[in-house]
């Protein structure tokens, strides 16, 4: 069982370890800290009536009659119910009558060892001075019982005991159960994050397939009729950028050999679909090895560009890519022609998700800015790369899927 098993499982048998684990540490805490208070008591007279044994029972008591009822009922009742709720009227309302009923069951054990003698509640006629009459509790304060003056307060010593040290406990536990919550809460929100990041990228898929598809698909037909060397060539990187979209799209992270290997076969398809009309040039420097990146990142600023430039208001469209690699960077810069009649660059729904994925997979991590101004625009990103560390195993595998 690892420790995060043994702090977040729901089973009944780690549960019930996990708690028995706690109160076994409050025992001791407390046993410790008011057995000592008990050894400088018994050296004075105040309780020598009283035998050691005696009062490790009454410790025993107030665990198992306070501490353990009181905190379960402030962890799992009135803490979820009313507080973390914000029910103010019915928090203060429940606070108090817990304070009440457990001040009372704190009396009720203090009456029977120490306090009987002075209680309101004893009719012994031989005892002078029983019960609190107003001239005590003015000169002395309601926990100091009549002919102890001198002394202390033993009422207010077994409160300590019971009521104030259920306090420390409630305190402790409550801490442990909210910063577990946020944790919980923690993790369900990076779930929910990965989640959002694959339905995106599903989305994003989807997206770039039907108009992808149509208008290479549509450029090979045509091919096929005239030039059989360039509807061949299309469907050899058609099928290699499919294969990467269908398959090693999934996972959260890829190598960036691969993501680059996509874009050169997504350029090459584009300019063979357009034949020369867009002049487009790609740049890539810097190594790619060992180095992973989120899929389809830099596919959607590619198409976008394509796009804008896809324009007969534009005579002589072009495309600038330069893509730098650094130890742990990597730098895109793209620049093109751009209509004057299109829409600025910030307000496309491509760029729009593309920056909603960038703040999710890297957040703090990248810069991106896209401008247009007049014919022209420059779209840049900055990303932190990951490295990949390859284990003896995934070596092996790679080269094994290499030679087959």
């Amino acid at each position: 069982m690892t420790l995060h098993e043994f702090i977040f499982s729901e089973k009944s048998s780690i549960r019930l370890l996990r708690h028995l684990f706690f109160w076994l540490i409050w025992t001791a805490f407390f046993s410790l800290t008011m057995g000592s208070s008990l050894m400088q008591e018994m050296s004075s007279n105040t309780l020598v009536n009283h035998p050691i044994q005696f009062f490790y029972c009454n410790i025993l008591l107030n665990i198992l009659t306070i501490h353990i009822p009181g905190c379960y009922l402030f962890i799992y009742f009135l803490l979820p119910e009313y507080i973390l709720k914000k029910r103010r009227i019915r928090s203060v309302i429940g606070i108090l009558l817990f304070t009440c009923f457990f001040a009372f069951v704190n009396y009720i054990l203090w009456l029977i060892p120490v306090g009987q003698q002075y209680s309101i509640f004893n009719l012994d006629k031989d005892v002078p001075a029983k019960g609190y009459t107003l001239l005590s509790v003015w000169r002395y304060g309601l926990f100091t019982p009549p002919g102890l003056e001198k002394e202390g307060s033993q009422l207010m010593y077994s409160l300590q005991f019971g009521l104030f040290s259920l306090l420390k406990v409630i305190g402790g536990a409550s801490v442990i159960t909210l910063f577990k919550r946020w944790l919980q809460k923690q993790q369900e929100n990076e779930l929910i994050e990965r989640e959002k990041v694959k339905t995106e990228l599903a989305l994003l898929k989807t997206q770039l397939h039907p108009r992808f598809l149509f208008n290479t698909l549509s450029t090979i037909y045509t091919y096929s009729l005239t030039a059989t060397n360039k509807a061949a060539n299309m469907v050899l990187k058609l099928s290699e950028v499919l294969s990467y979209m269908l398959y090693d799209c999934d996972q959260s992270q890829v190598p960036l050999e691969k993501e680059l290997h996509l874009l050169k076969d997504y350029v090459g398809l584009e300019k063979l679909r357009y034949d020369g009309r867009i002049d487009i040039f790609l740049q890539v420097t810097g190594n790619a090895e060992n180095k992973s990146i989120a899929p389809l990142l830099l596919l959607p600023l590619m198409e976008n560009c394509i796009n804008n430039c896809d324009d007969p208001s534009i005579e002589q469209p072009w495309i600038n890519i330069n893509l730098n690699i650094s130890e742990s960077e990597l730098h895109f810069k793209l620049t093109g022609s751009h209509s004057v009649k299109s829409p600025a660059m910030e307000e496309t729904a491509s760029l729009i998700d593309l920056r909603r994925r960038l703040e999710t997979v890297y957040p703090e991590k990248h810069k991106f800015n896209s401008v247009s101004e007049g014919n022209v625009y420059v779209s840049s990103l900055k990303i932190d790369l990951e490295t990949i560390n390859y284990t003896e195993e995934d070596e092996l595998i790679a080269t094994h899927q290499a030679f087959t």
